[in-house]
């Protein structure tokens, strides 16, 4: 996995500074690209749950990291021979996608069978503490590769991260617990009725219900900032890749301190309200014009931490949270659901601010986004998120209308 999240990095960067000076595409072509990227999300992401849930999760992975191997393999084989496209960018993106979806829905729901229900926090506070690493040095890396062997040929690093990442799943001897349908004469309920089960199980949980909705407003406010960025930095404040990389880099110290602090905040203010102040650094991304009157660099240097510095507490508190109060049988659809909603809106946010990014300008779009995204805010604050002072109690009543106050 830290192989794999730092070769990230590279493709993070990569692939749209490829289709944005490599290939001079439009905003709107930009914020098409993460919309196909994403799509997968909102078009697959029920099913795979229900089948994560029906079989093993570890052989899921590995095929997903072959699979990403070869896609990505395909960028640099194809500059090498002169018929580098748009459209292979596009149909990379979208097949990443794919195993994007496969691999983090049984990714999650992996977890929980290799380390006991105690220790949740601590292994994913160690997963995200690690790929907040590759984030500190990931970007900068990528800006250097980018600019020492070009965007396209960086691509195979990342290529070569998931061959690593593979064969590091092959060699994990724990055995993981036989699924359902491994089992013989097992009862066999239909695709539709087990995704029902999954929907169901996070709407009458109120506080699943909340943090699925404060999930999806984030992820719906950030994409419209995202969407765009890179293009604001390259062609309106005129920075190179490296620069680009040493912004990106401030986010992942950002990350990197969540990811170590995240259990200590959790318990000095209390699980909701830890939960409640990590969104409103969502704001961050308000400032980010302001590097077209300030000095560029510093601006979005600072800008970036602030905008960064409370997702990884929020992601370990809410995501401990989830896997602790559902029972492993529905773990994959639960995860899968949750998934469904608040990254099927990602392709939404990246389309509109394209469109928006053409319509208004850039750095109107990017603070329409940062509003949105620190608003989301009002899902803790009128729902029971805020009160919440413990992990394993989720009051599984229905949501909204019929929410209680404070709830925990």
């Amino acid at each position: 996995m830290s192989v794999s999240n730092f070769g990230n990095q590279i493709t993070n960067l990569a692939l749209p500074t490829i289709a944005i000076l490599l290939l001079h595409i439009t905003v709107f072509e930009v914020g098409l690209l993460g919309t196909i990227e994403y799509l997968a999300y909102p078009a697959i992401g029920l099913f795979v749950g229900v089948w994560v849930d029906r079989y093993r999760r570890k052989p899921v992975l590995i095929a997903c990291n072959v699979g990403r191997l070869v896609s990505l393999a395909s960028i640099p084989a194809a500059y090498l021979l002169n018929a580098l496209s748009i459209y292979q960018i596009f149909v990379v993106a979208g097949v990443n996608g794919v195993f994007n979806v496969f691999f983090d829905v049984a990714y999650q729901s992996y977890l929980p069978s290799l380390v006991e229900q105690a220790d949740l926090v601590e292994g994913n506070s160690k997963l995200q503490t690690t790929a907040s690493a590759a984030t500190v040095v990931g970007p900068t890396f990528a800006g250097f590769m980018i600019g020492l062997i070009g965007a396209a040929q960086s691509i195979a690093l990342d290529a070569a991260g998931y061959l690593t990442s593979a064969v590091s799943m092959i060699s994990i001897r724990r055995e993981e617990e036989r699924p359902k349908a491994d089992v013989a004469n097992d009862d066999k309920q239909s695709f539709w009725s087990e995704i029902k089960e999954g929907i169901a199980f996070i709407i009458h949980t109120p506080v699943l219900a909340a943090l699925t909705g404060c999930i999806s407003t984030i992820n719906f406010g950030t994409t419209i900032s995202t969407s765009v960025y890179l293009f604001f930095a390259y062609n309106e404040v005129h920075l190179t890749p490296l620069l680009v990389g040493f912004v990106g880099t401030a986010g992942g110290v950002a990350f990197l301190i969540g990811s170590v602090t995240a259990s200590w905040v959790s318990t000095r203010l209390g699980i909701g309200r830890a939960l409640t102040f990590s969104i409103l650094t969502g704001f961050g991304w308000i400032g980010y014009p302001l590097a077209l009157v300030l000095p560029a660099l510093p601006t979005l240097i600072v800008f970036s931490f602030i905008a960064s510095s409370g997702i990884l507490i929020f992601n370990i508190t809410a995501l401990s949270m989830m896997q602790k109060n559902t029972p492993s049988r529905i773990l994959g659809r639960m995860t899968a659901t949750r998934r469904t909603i608040s990254w099927g809106v990602v392709p939404v946010g990246s389309l509109l601010g394209g469109v928006l990014g053409t319509v208004i300008g850039l750095p109107l779009t990017i603070i329409i986004g940062g509003c949105i995204s620190g608003g989301a805010v009002l899902w803790a604050v009128l729902g029971p998120i805020y009160g919440l002072k413990e992990e394993n109690n989720l009051d599984a009543s229905p949501v909204w209308g019929g929410m209680k106050e404070g709830s925990e």
